[in-house]
């Protein structure tokens, strides 16, 4: 059984690759693809900027779109895209933890979404410790 599934995993591996060729992303961002579209994420501070492309790497058109995101220390946000001059669409984020987030665009044929991950960002700020009489401070 188990030498039987190894030939399998390989065979939906190539499968999967010969659909998504490994895209350059045009804007030196992060690209996960679904379906009939690709969506590239790029990270700058709290600004994310969010592409539609097609399967080869090209830029589409796309209405507008939301990214539901949710950080490391569990909290949530729903930011709508902000159309850009290139072309993206933009959103900020104010929490600065790493997160996950699956940007939503709207197309002429309904809607394309992938899931990505920001990998490590700045973290939370470690909480001060108190000072107590037996630390050697005195005030």
């Amino acid at each position: 059984m188990k030498h039987s599934v190894l030939p399998i995993m390989f065979l939906v591996n190539t499968f999967l690759q010969a659909q998504y060729p490994a895209l350059t992303p045009p804007h030196q961002g992060q690209v996960a693809c679904g379906g009939a579209y690709c969506i590239e994420m790029v990270l700058s501070g709290d600004e994310v900027r969010f592409y539609l492309l097609d399967t080869l790497g090209a830029a589409v058109s796309a209405w507008g779109g939301v990214a539901y995101v949710r950080f490391a220390d569990n909290s949530t946000a729903n930011p709508v895209f902000e159309p850009i001059k290139d072309g993206g669409f933009r959103v900020v984020l104010t929490n600065p933890n790493a997160f996950t987030v699956v940007p939503s665009f709207k197309t002429g044929e309904g809607f394309a979404s992938v899931e990505l991950r920001s990998g490590p960002r700045m973290s939370i700020p470690p909480i001060p410790e108190q000072h107590n009489a037996k630390d050697g401070h005195k005030h």
